[in-house]
């Protein structure tokens, strides 16, 4: 029994169809990695561009409203830093049976013991470098100073009072006329007031 050869086609006929599988096959990838390509392209200049005016007016409204927190927030800590050194002074005066000031200077809240107990005649301030007299070496007042800079360097303290001061007694209470303190920086401020038996209270 003979096989007939299979004569569908020619030899060159078969390669034909196997350079066009090739060639379509080819065809296939280039195009799979044009739209690659495609996919990975980089922003344009006009894209980059909206996105910066967009972060510049993100940044317009933003800043403002930060500023104005942290100032408010300035406010608040320095208030409660000068409420403190209040209660601290009195309380002091009463344990040590003596007179404490708590004084403003040029904005600065700063404390000191108006008289030492080595020398009840020394009258100290806190906003001067004072050695109590006849003390032997010579002494210097003792006072605890706070610069208020720390909090803001648009933050101020002012007083009702012309010498912006508070004397605590040895009893804790206050001569008049009775201080109110005002803690300002921007459009925020607080106020301490102090009565006659020296509370003090944040109004």
């Amino acid at each position: 029994m003979r096989i007939k050869p299979n004569t569908s086609g020619t030899h060159q006929g078969r390669q034909a169809a196997v350079s066009q599988n090739s060639c379509a096959t080819t065809g296939q990838q280039n195009r799979h990695q044009t739209g690659q390509r495609a996919g990975q392209r980089g922003f344009t200049l006009l894209e980059i561009m909206i996105v910066m005016i967009i972060m510049a007016i993100m940044a317009a409204v933003a800043i403002p409203a930060f500023s104005s927190w942290r100032e408010k927030q300035a406010v608040q800590s320095a208030t409660q830093t000068l409420m403190s050194q209040l209660k601290q002074a009195r309380t002091l005066a009463l344990a040590e049976n003596r007179d404490v000031t708590i004084k403003i200077c040029d904005g600065t809240v700063a404390s000191a013991w108006v008289y030492d107990s080595d020398s009840p005649t020394a009258t100290c301030d806190p906003c001067l470098d004072i050695y109590i007299p006849g003390s032997n070496p010579q002494q210097p007042c003792t006072k605890n100073k706070y610069d208020f800079s720390q909090f803001s360097k648009d933050l101020s303290v002012t007083s009702n009072v012309s010498t912006a001061k508070v004397v605590f007694t040895s009893r804790g209470s206050i001569n008049p006329p009775y201080p109110t303190f005002t803690v300002t920086a921007s459009n925020y401020n607080r106020a301490i007031t102090v009565n006659g038996i020296g509370r003090a209270r944040i109004k």
